[in-house]
This record gives C-alpha cells, sequence and structure tokens, in this order.
C-alpha cells in the first residue's frame, strides 16, 4: 500500500469503535424453495420467501441467502484466483490499472467521501463491452464502450470471473423477483430494465493494516446501484448501520452464504419502502481480508424513478426521475475520485412536493422557521462544496503542470506518491492537450452538476412553501411569502457567483498549463 500518509486517516467520528456488535438478527434466508422450479409461482413456501425477503428490506436492507444455487466450486475458483492476483508484485498488477478512458482493472488509490480506502480492486463488467453515456451532458447522446482488460497472470484469472459472474447474474435476477413479489409486483416486472445492463463486479483486497484505529478498509457508503450480492471471507469486517439505533453491527460470515442488501435504484423504484442502508468495512492489523461484490446494475438508458404501482394521491412520488447511465458517468468523469461520491446522490432528486407536505398543517410561525431553516442549510453546504470543489481543480490543476514537467526532465517528483504524478503523459503536445482538456471537463462537470443540485434544491424549497400555504390564510403569510422567495432567489445568485469562481479558477489554469506543454515539447538548446 506504499507508505502510510494522512489520506487515510477518518475523521474523529467516523473511526472504528474499539468493541462492536455481532449482528446475530440480520435476517439469514434460505432460498431452497426456489432451486426446484424456474417459476416463482405461488405456493406457501414461496409466499413464505417472499415475506421474509420484505421483511429484511423494510427493516434491514440487509440479509444473508443460504442455498442459493451458485456452485461452490465457482466461488472457489475465484476466491483462489483473487488471492493469487493480488499477491502478485504491484508493478506486475499495475499492467492492467484502471484510468480515465477505462475505468475498470486494477487501482489502489480508491477514495470513499475523500478518505482513502484501506484497499485494493480489480473490477470487471458483466456485459463485455458494456455501454455507457460518453460523457454527464444530459443532450449528448453519443455512448462509450467498457471493455474488460485482463492480466496474464493467474492462467485462470478470467475463467474464473467470467463463470462465477454467470452464477450471481442467475442469482441476481431471482433476488430482484423475489424482491418485485414482495412489493405487490409481480415476479418479472423490474427484469426488462437490466437488458444492456451496466452491472460489474469488483474483487476486492485488504491488506493488514497497521493504523487499524485510524483507517478503514471502505468509508461508509450507500450502493447506488440496483443490488449487491456480496460475498466474503471468514475474516469479515462488514458493518451495516442499524436503521433502529444507528449502530454500526458486524455481520458475522457464514459459510458459502451470500450479504445481499438493498441499493438506492431500489430504494427509490420502491419510493422508499425499503432503504438503501450506509455501510463500511473495518481494516484489519491481524489478518488479510479478500471479498468479491457484485453490483447489479441496470442499462444506461434507464430512468430511474418510483414505480407507477406504488406511487397515488397518498403516496406521491419522492423522486424525480434521473438517467442512470448520466447519473453513473457523472460520478466516473475522471480518476478524481475524491469527487465521486460526494457528488451525486439520489437526495438530489428528492421531489419538493414531500417538503410541501410536512409545511402543511404547522402554525405560521413554525412553517416559516422550517423553510428558513432549510432553505439555509442547502445554501451553506452548496457554497462549502463549491469552495472545496474550487480549492481541488486548482490543486489538480497545479499537479498536471508538475507532472508534465516532471515527466519531461525525466526526474521523479519528491510527490511522487500522488497519483496524478504518475501518469503517463504522450510525446506529442497536441495529445497532451486533449488530456488536460479531458480532466478539465471533468471537473467543470462537477462544479455544474453540484451548483445545480443546490440551486434547483433552494428553488424547490421555496416553491414548497409556498404550495403550503395556499391550505391556510394567505393574509398570515403574505410578507412572509416575498421574504422567503427573495431571500431563496439571493441564494442561487450567490451559488451561482460561487459556481463562476470555480469555473474561473479552472480556466486560470487551463491558461498556464498550455505553455507548460508548449515549454516542455520544444527540444533542448
Amino acid at each position: 500500500m506504499g507508505n502510510i500518509d494522512e489520506s487515510f486517516f477518518q475523521e474523529t467520528e467516523h473511526r472504528p469503535k474499539q468493541s462492536t456488535i455481532e449482528a446475530e438478527n440480520i435476517p439469514l434466508i434460505d432460498l431452497s424453495p426456489i432451486l426446484t422450479s424456474d417459476s416463482l409461482n405461488s405456493s406457501s413456501e414461496i409466499t413464505n420467501l417472499v415475506a421474509q425477503i420484505g421483511d429484511a428490506c423494510q427493516k434491514w436492507g440487509f440479509f444473508q441467502v443460504i442455498n442459493h444455487g451458485v456452485p461452490s466450486t465457482c466461488r472457489e475458483k475465484i476466491e483462489r484466483a483473487s488471492k493469487e492476483f493480488f499477491l502478485l508484485p504491484t508493478e506486475e498488477k499495475r499492467k492492467v490499472s484502471r484510468d480515465e478512458d477505462n475505468p475498470l482493472g486494477f487501482y489502489d488509490t480508491e477514495h470513499t467521501k475523500n478518505v482513502r480506502d484501506w484497499k485494493e480492486v480489480f473490477d470487471f463488467v458483466v456485459e463485455n463491452p458494456t455501454l455507457l453515456p460518453a460523457s454527464h451532458e444530459p443532450h449528448d447522446m453519443e455512448l462509450m464502450e467498457l471493455k474488460n482488460q485482463w492480466p496474464n497472470f493467474p492462467n485462470n484469472f478470467r475463467e474464473a470471473c467470467e463463470e462465477y459472474a454467470q452464477g450471481i447474474e442467475k442469482l441476481s435476477y431471482k433476488l430482484v423477483e423475489l424482491i418485485a413479489l414482495s412489493l405487490g409486483l409481480s415476479s418479472k416486472r423490474l427484469n426488462s430494465y437490466f437488458k444492456d445492463q451496466t452491472s460489474f463486479m469488483r474483487l476486492n483486497y485488504y491488506p493488514l493494516c497497521p493504523i487499524h484505529d485510524l483507517a478503514l478498509g471502505v468509508g461508509r457508503h450507500k450502493d447506488s446501484g440496483a443490488l449487491t450480492v456480496l460475498a466474503q471471507d471468514d475474516v469479515g469486517g462488514l458493518e451495516v448501520k442499524r436503521k433502529a439505533d444507528g449502530e454500526w453491527i458486524q455481520v458475522k460470515p457464514i459459510p458459502d452464504a451470500y450479504i445481499i442488501n438493498v441499493g438506492d435504484i431500489i430504494q427509490v423504484w420502491s419510493n422508499d419502502r425499503y432503504e438503501s442502508v450506509e455501510h463500511r468495512v473495518i481494516a484489519s492489523s491481524m489478518k488479510e481480508r479478500f471479498s468479491v461484490p457484485f453490483f447489479f446494475n441496470p442499462s444506461h438508458y434507464v430512468m430511474v424513478e418510483p414505480l407507477e404501482e406504488l406511487t397515488n394521491e397518498e403516496s406521491p412520488a419522492k423522486y424525480r426521475a434521473y438517467n442512470w447511465g448520466k447519473f453513473l458517468t457523472t460520478r466516473n468523469l475522471s480518476n478524481f475520485k475524491k469527487l465521486n461520491v460526494e457528488n451525486v446522490q439520489i437526495y438530489h432528486f428528492r421531489n419538493g412536493d414531500l417538503f410541501t407536505n410536512v409545511l402543511v398543517g404547522l402554525a405560521p410561525n413554525d412553517m416559516v422557521q422550517r423553510t428558513t431553516r432549510r432553505r439555509d442549510t442547502l445554501h451553506s453546504e452548496g457554497v462549502h462544496r463549491l469552495s472545496e470543489l474550487c480549492c481541488f481543480a486548482a490543486t489538480q490543476l497545479v499537479m498536471l503542470g508538475k507532472s508534465i514537467i516532471s515527466t519531461a526532465n525525466k526526474v521523479a517528483d519528491q510527490d511522487a506518491n500522488v497519483e496524478i504524478l504518475k501518469m503517463e503523459w504522450p510525446e506529442d503536445s497536441i495529445e497532451r492537450a486533449k488530456v488536460i482538456r479531458s480532466k478539465a471537463c471533468s471537473m467543470t462537470g462537477c462544479v455544474e452538476a453540484v451548483s445545480s443540485s443546490f440551486i434547483t434544491g433552494i428553488s424547490e424549497v421555496a416553491e414548497a412553501y409556498l404550495a403550503a400555504v395556499k391550505s391556510v390564510a394567505a393574509d398570515s403569510h403574505e410578507v412572509p411569502q416575498k421574504s422567503i422567495q427573495d431571500k431563496a432567489n439571493a441564494y442561487a445568485e450567490n451559488l451561482r457567483a460561487a459556481h463562476s469562481t470555480a469555473m474561473g479558477k479552472i480556466q486560470d489554469g487551463l491558461q498556464y498549463l498550455p505553455y507548460v506543454v508548449i515549454s516542455t515539447s520544444m527540444p533542448a538548446a
């Protein structure tokens, strides 16, 4: 993992506790009833199984399954191949490193919520190639192909991965069908969303960690896809944030069991009946850990929104529709991994109508206070995030310049542990300029997404208030209405100014970099 640095250190409140609660009561579900039939025809066993699935999704968002139908030999092969790969020398693993053009392959500097994870990963897609939008821009219809890259060693690595993926994909479809039934839908209701799927598999390796009290194998997060199917070894380390009290609960490994968790997409489809739950992985100073999660994701063209059957006047849609491919591309714009998780989340697509429902029935003063508090919080957080993005973008542009100079001079920079300084720059100056332009687009895309999200949020809060006051006497809200709307407009302008500042910083940096490219491309005197 290289030299230990502070990029691994979690904030004090997010560091692992000395003692954790072992989750004996995370549901363990026997799937044997589905092994005897290709269809999920109604029977007492299937009905009971569906009820168990629904209860687990609602109360925990996590459960374990046994008698699942995935051959144990497939799992043994991929676990063995994974260990053999990760124990190779680092230079050998980096021959299949992922980069900005291809986010598949080996990677050892993953970040979660701006803190580096204590792990190494190898990613590959189930459908090879997999199509994704080439950019986050809503009107850009261009697609790009993601293609797997495979290492030369171990010899059976690709075969083990592909064989295992087929078995887990079948299990995932069965689980999605059971979840659909638990929501009162037909068993095949969700299947069409996974035609041309963007699902991918990840091999995780967690080396021994001498700072296990400061770092995490993976920081707290929720999974953005539909469903995750996890195989973990006997070391354990996965912790789930219990919905009932917010305590971190350790998930005890069960031989040949799979851990299943609901992702953000199912939360949206179910209109919050089922919730995607935060989880993390503890690092260990005693034993290495290996795991294999499968992320079951829909096709890039799917518009994710609450299902029509699960919404009505009493339970309106809690989310606006969003395009899954654009969502995923926005989170994978570049190698600047510190920006991924923080920028785009499903709460950015929550409908303002929900806040209207919260306000209706409150006393006038309470209505104003709630609106003001939420509006001010959104503004404060938006300014803070844009400021962070501005500083980060400026820093990255400086680092790009240093990387170009270091490459041209063929001298190792003292900050060589920073990933961006290790970039391999093309010899041609025009090609170098294209690389810089691509990275700048990634940064500007992040700024655009964040500013747009918070400006929209503030506007929706004001609109929710205006909708709520229609249910009460107009004269009691005449002055607050204007004040709240004016303040919302002012905050939106303030965020636009912060957005312009961040974009300006990026442009300033871009004006500097061409001189660096030209000067390092000129022949020596």
